[in-house]
Formats: structure tokens, sequence, C-alpha cells
């Protein structure tokens, strides 16, 4: 996964500013992954998707039980939910602006 995280990364730094160039992009990515390496845990910046499919795949290897953002979203209490994400999705709801 981690790699796969750097690869996004890269990615998406080279998108944003061309002017890097592929080894800028890397570097950039290696730095920004670096303080969460050092504290032993990059999952604060995997993709929400892989990290959901990863389970999925384990648990369905594991104990024969498909998971998915609908079935997992089934599951919440509104307490769960940061605060800052329930405001998004309320002023969306309404169709107002965001806060």
């Amino acid at each position: 996964m981690e790699q796969q995280v750097f690869d996004s990364l890269s990615t998406e730094i080279n998108v944003r500013n061309r002017r890097l160039g592929l080894a800028g992009s890397n570097k950039a990515a290696r730095e920004y992954m670096k303080p969460y390496k050092d504290r032993g845990s990059i999952l604060p910046i995997v993709s929400g998707k892989k990290l959901v499919s990863t389970i999925s795949g384990w648990a369905q290897s594991e104990f024969g039980v498909q998971i998915n953002a609908v079935n997992l979203t089934k599951e919440f209490y509104k307490s769960d939910i940061d605060e800052e994400i329930v405001s998004v999705i309320t002023a969306i709801e309404r169709h107002r602006d965001f806060e």
C-alpha cells in the first residue's frame, strides 16, 4: 500500500506542478510521506477508497464478507462523523453555500 500512496502523491504533485518533473514530484512525495512514516503509519494519507477496497478484500478472503462504502455508512452514527463533514453534507442537501 505504501508504494500506491507514493505513486498517487507523486502523480498529484506532478499534475499540480509540471515544472518539478518526475524526479521533483517523486522527491516532494517522499518528503510529504516522511513524517507519517517516521510516526509509523501512513494511514492518515491513504485514499479512503483504497483503504475500503483493501479491507474488503481481506474480509472477503478471511470471512466471506463483502464490505463497501454503502454498507459502512449504514453503520455510522452522526457522532461518528466530523462536524465539518456534517456541515458540508448538510449544505449540499439544502443547496446552500458551505460555511
